[in-house]
């Protein structure tokens, strides 16, 4: 007698290419597969939560990963995402005045140029008014 034949969920995750595809993709653009993969039921919830707590170690996103952890395993989440939580708050306040400093001397080119598009007269303002170093410049002006 043969065995019978498996049934859709099976065979659906018998031919999931979620695991094939992840090493190439983008940790973000993994979360809606995994969205998916769950809605679908091709995996148990417990190991789906476990791979999303897994990807969001490796991500700034701390608060939603404490998040995840807490409807994953229902207990809080350990120190670390604590530690690293600070970690991003800290790089974030240093970015946030970074861009009020790259704000303000584009607000001087803004004034000080008569043609905004003026590669040359751009860079000239940057490197005479600002803080700004020439590798920095030649970055934002690649062709």
């Amino acid at each position: 007698m043969a065995a019978p034949p498996p049934s859709p969920p099976q065979l659906q995750q018998q031919h999931d290419l979620t695991a094939r595809m992840a090493p190439f993709l983008d940790r973000h653009l993994l979360f809606p597969l995994l969205e998916f993969a769950s809605a679908r039921g091709l995996y148990d919830d417990a190991s789906i939560q476990d791979a999303k707590v897994a990807l969001l170690a490796q991500t700034n996103m701390v608060d939603y990963a404490a998040d995840v952890w807490r409807a994953a395993r229902g207990t809080e989440p350990p120190a670390e995402f604590a530690a690293k939580r600070e970690e991003v708050v800290a790089k974030l306040k240093s970015l946030q005045v970074s861009r009020v400093i790259v704000w303000s001397d584009f607000r001087v080119i803004d004034g000080g140029c008569e043609s905004r598009f003026d590669r040359s007269n751009v860079k000239n303002v940057l490197f005479g008014a600002s803080r700004w170093s020439f590798r920095c410049v030649s970055l934002c002006f690649l062709s």
